[in-house]
C-alpha cells in the first residue's frame, strides 16, 4: 500500500517544503492506511506459509540438481571406463584373449626384461591394473 498511487497523492498532499518535500509526524499520523479485515489478513498469511513451504522444496530439489550436475562429469567418465573394462564399448571379437591371459603374458614379458637386466625389481611390482 505504500507505493500505491492513493497513498503517495496523500503523501505529496500533507508533505511540505519546495526544494526537498517532507511530511512531519502529525500529518503522516493523520493518513488513513487501509488494511484488510483480520481474517483476510490470517488468509493472506496462510497463503504466504503455504507458497514458503513450496519454496523450501523446490531449493531443496535445485540443491540436489546443482549436486547432480557437479557429481555427474566424473560419474560419466567412471561409467565410460567401466563399460570399457567390461568390454561393453565395442563389439568383441570372440578371437581375443581373456584379459587374465594378456596379464599373464605382461608379467611373464616383465620377468623376462627383469632376468635381462632391462628392468629393475622394483618395477616389476608394479601393476598395469587399478587396485581402486
Amino acid at each position: 500500500y505504500l507505493l500505491s498511487d492513493n497513498f503517495i497523492n496523500r503523501v505529496n498532499n500533507k508533505s511540505t517544503g519546495t526544494s526537498y518535500p517532507a511530511i512531519n509526524d502529525y500529518n503522516f499520523n493523520l493518513l488513513l492506511i487501509a488494511l484488510p479485515p483480520l481474517s483476510e489478513q490470517q488468509r493472506i498469511v496462510e497463503a504466504i506459509e503455504s507458497a514458503l513451504e513450496k519454496v523450501d522444496e523446490y531449493a531443496e530439489s535445485y540443491n540436489r540438481l546443482e549436486q547432480l550436475d557437479k557429481e555427474f562429469p566424473d560419474k560419466l567418465k567412471k561409467s565410460i571406463l567401466q563399460y570399457a573394462m567390461q568390454g561393453k564399448l565395442v563389439e568383441q571379437d570372440p578371437n581375443d584373449e581373456s584379459v587374465e591371459v594378456l596379464l599373464e603374458k605382461i608379467r611373464a614379458e616383465k620377468q623376462k626384461l627383469f632376468e635381462e637386466g632391462k628392468i629393475k625389481k622394483k618395477d616389476l611390482d608394479i601393476s598395469i591394473v587399478s587396485q581402486g
